[in-house]
């Protein structure tokens, strides 16, 4: 491991306990619309962008219209409200606070579209922690291809081998891993993320607070 000189966070299932909501919306708005997908294909949607979400659809069904399905989902979407600042992790709150009074630079590389993920981080009262914002529709690959990562690093005008990436899912380890980053893996038994490749992991963000002051101090 280098010097750490940067953090990049993941958001959804990182900073806020999102990824159930999110999985069970998809699923189910799938479900209704009469594209219901098999659970060894939706799984993999964790961690994934809108876009790589499409091609799993299209890869169960090859006729759909993605655009009327997006449309229609969106529009679904748009029924549901999520109260962000209520699933922030327990601790994470103190874990960011330490890292931003040590100067450490933050990030986030999230798979959700840029303005959605302001949106959420606004809404949570977390913006103010981070430096650089990337999302999906910044980049035209998706996780676990490492371009949001390098992107990020470019950003916060640090080099790869620099960054800590602190992720949930296993897209997620794997482009940290292809980017030639050090990951350290938040632990979810709810999702079946094989996420092995990660140099090491928590469960709560107590533990993770530990191990950052282990580095910094």
């Amino acid at each position: 491991m280098g010097e750490i000189q940067a953090i990049i966070f993941d958001m959804d299932g990182v900073l806020i306990d999102s990824e159930p909501i999110n999985l069970k919306v998809e699923t189910e708005n799938l479900d209704a619309l009469g594209f219901p997908i098999p659970k060894e294909i939706s799984r993999t949607f964790i961690g994934a962008s809108k876009k790589a979400v499409q091609a799993k659809i299209q890869g169960v069904y090859p006729e759909i219209d993605l655009e009327k399905l997006q449309t229609e989902m969106d529009n679904r979407k748009k029924q549901v409200t999520i109260e962000y600042a209520t699933i922030v992790f327990p601790e994470l709150v103190e874990s960011l606070q330490y890292l931003k009074n040590k100067g450490i630079p933050m990030a986030v590389a999230s798979s959700t579209y840029h303005d959605k993920v302001k949106v959420i981080l606004k809404e949570a009262d977390l913006i103010h922690y981070f430096d650089v914002i990337i999302g999906g529709d910044c980049v035209e690959n998706s996780k676990p291809d490492p371009e949001i990562f390098l992107k990020t690093a470019t950003e916060l005008h640090v080099s790869p081998k620099n960054c800590l990436v602190v992720e949930d899912s296993h897209n997620g380890v794997k482009a940290a891993s292809r980017a030639g980053m050090y990951i350290v893996g938040k632990n979810d038994d709810r999702f079946d993320q094989d996420i092995s490749c990660a140099d090491e992991f928590f469960d709560t963000y107590d533990e993770f607070l530990k191990s950052m002051k282990n580095k910094f101090e």
